[in-house]
């Protein structure tokens, strides 16, 4: 009950009061809101407390661990995670598999999650769609296409493969005459505006702005909502700072506040506090890291939050150092919020996450990073500019595509 009415912190009070006798039916629940919530840690630590009784986990246990696990998308912790389920217990459960193909591929170990999709009896657009998933968010087009053309002849494809591959096309950037083909081939009971909107952003991001107005314009059925598609262009426009093709998306996109808050950015027709004041009543991000521990017998889960400062102080100097490396280079990490493009992201998490891996791991350590927002030009500019100063692979998650940041350059292609 108390779940269902948001009061989590409530039903955990009350939960605590009933151990010992509560049961894998009342973990669960309480499992599955952490979840909603955004807090996965919570989920790991009831999890470890039910180690510790006398109750045997069962498959719903299971996959609100594998979906903590997707939420964090920290490959160690997923691992873990993977090694304490039977595996004859994965063996007899479809749903089981299924989730842990798609923990592997948001948590980029995808070679597993290959593994994991092979050993599936029977594939369906389920677990294909996770798999194309995992690479399209990965920037692997070119893997994604030959899956999607090995079952094309097995398997009759549903709107989510269709997006997947679509997308996969999208964010790996020159697959536009691929994705083209696809699109012709879908049956148009599939082309929905998700579908539409995915094969959009492929056309956007590869700068076809022309061919983007003339196939919105010529989408048919013209009675659905068609908003998906022009936020979908505008969203490439914003990224890469096309001004010119946002005006005319404009009349298109006034209905999303969000959208015309970004607008108002590109074009400086509203002041800082007005759109500050905005972001200001949003969630704010969260960054999750993992770090070995010092004797190398398991990695530590750090989590940092842009509303609190309570890991500052003891990281301020290395901060600063950070801060003053990247000015050296032209690039401006500000200490506060008061810059749109910082304060969209969330950017305190972000970089203090980053400077927590800097002086907490080896030289040439990768450094990964999941952040519940989407990442800014300002942090992205930075972080490509600290994979070559400090010489480390920074590999980042955001709520749209992984990030593989090496040498000064980012997998994405500035298309972020």
């Amino acid at each position: 009950m108390y779940c269902n009415c948001g009061s989590i912190d409530r039903a955990r009070e009350l939960f605590n009061q009933l151990l010992p006798i509560v049961d894998h039916v009342a973990y669960s629940i309480l499992m599955k809101t952490y979840l909603s919530i955004n807090q996965p840690l919570k989920v790991l630590d009831l999890f470890e407390q039910l180690q510790l009784s006398s109750i045997s986990p069962d498959s719903f246990i299971y996959l609100n661990i594998i979906n903590a696990c997707n939420q964090l998308g920290l490959i160690h912790q997923a691992e873990k995670i993977h090694r304490s389920i039977p595996s004859y217990i994965i063996e007899r459960n479809h749903a089981l598999l299924i989730g842990l193909i798609d923990m592997h591929a948001h948590c980029l170990h995808l070679n597993e999650s290959y593994r994991l999709f092979n050993l599936l009896k029977q594939k369906d657009n389920i677990s294909l769609g996770n798999l194309l998933h995992g690479y399209a968010i990965n920037g692997q087009g070119q893997e994604a296409l030959k899956l999607f053309e090995k079952f094309k002849s097995e398997l009759i494809f549903n709107e989510q493969v269709y997006k997947m591959i679509l997308y996969a096309c999208a964010f790996t950037g020159d697959l536009v005459n691929e994705a083209q083909e696809i699109y012709r081939t879908i049956p148009d009971k599939y082309k929905t505006p998700q579908v539409a909107a995915a094969m959009v952003s492929t056309l956007a991001r590869a700068s076809f702005f022309d061919e983007v107005e003339l196939f919105i314009h010529q989408y048919k059925p013209r009675s659905q909502n068609i908003s998906l598609l022009w936020s979908a262009f505008f969203m490439v426009c914003y990224q890469s700072k096309n001004v010119q093709y946002a005006k005319l998306i404009y009349d298109h996109i006034t209905d999303d506040p969000f959208l015309l808050l970004l607008f108002s950015d590109m074009t400086n027709s509203l002041s800082s506090n007005e759109i500050i004041n905005y972001f200001r009543q949003q969630k704010p991000g969260i960054c999750w890291t993992e770090i070995e521990n010092n004797d190398k017998t398991n990695y530590i889960i750090y989590e940092f939050c842009d509303n609190d400062l309570s890991n500052f102080s003891s990281l301020h100097s290395e901060f600063n150092v950070v801060i003053n490396d990247l000015k050296s280079a032209g690039i401006y990490w500000k200490t506060y919020e008061n810059d749109l493009k910082e304060f969209v992201c969330g950017h305190t998490s972000i970089r203090l996450a980053i400077v927590k891996n800097l002086i907490s791991t080896l030289p040439r350590t990768t450094i990964q990073l999941t952040t519940t927002k989407s990442i800014c030009y300002v942090c992205h500019e930075g972080i490509k500019e600290l994979s070559l100063l400090k010489q480390r692979d920074i590999v980042l998650r955001d709520n749209i595509r992984v990030h593989h940041f090496h040498n000064g350059h980012c997998s994405c292609h500035d298309q972020f």
